[in-house]
């Protein structure tokens, strides 16, 4: 009866020690891809510029682009289009007319169209998944909730270590 009892008091230890472990490795697991891209914008925020490389996917398209941003200035580029800012006046390029508009966007356009609105964009309206299938970088897809009327995907690529954005 003793040896029985020693049995199962050793195989409930187990279970114990299996238990512990799991929830010790569920606590040490990758950041959520909110928490890496948190990681991200403040980061850019204790900076004195960042350049960002991204591939948007829009229906059955895909454009690579780049973000280059330090405080309100930016150059913003994808597939097709530019658009420098340089705190006051806006360029925009588009490559299809070769045409360049020039305007002096409001406040309120502005901060509609500030890359920093880009930076931080994951905070509203966007469904995060992440995926670290390479050892390098964590990959973040970001896809528009059910609820917009359009559909867009956006995956960044995350260096693990230095939490810098690559492609």
């Amino acid at each position: 009866m003793f040896n029985y009892i020693s049995i199962i008091m050793n195989k409930i230890k187990s279970l114990l020690i299996i238990l512990t472990s799991l929830f010790t490795l569920c606590s040490y697991a990758a950041d959520t891809a909110k928490d890496i891209l948190d990681k991200v914008a403040a980061k850019f925020e204790r900076s004195q510029g960042m350049s960002i490389d991204f591939i948007l996917h829009e229906g059955n398209s895909k454009s690579k682009g780049n973000l280059k941003i330090r405080k309100e200035k930016y150059c913003f580029s994808v597939e097709g289009a530019k658009i420098w800012f340089d705190g006051k006046t806006m360029w925009t390029y588009i490559k299809e007319n070769e045409e360049v508009n020039i305007t002096s966007p409001t406040e309120e356009e502005i901060r509609k169209t500030s890359p920093l609105s880009f930076l931080y964009m994951y905070n509203n309206g966007y469904d995060l998944k992440t995926s670290s299938s390479n050892t390098n970088y964590y990959e973040i897809t970001m896809t528009r909730s059910a609820s917009s009327d359009t559909s867009a995907r956006i995956t960044v690529r995350i260096n693990k270590k230095t939490y810098n954005p690559e492609i």
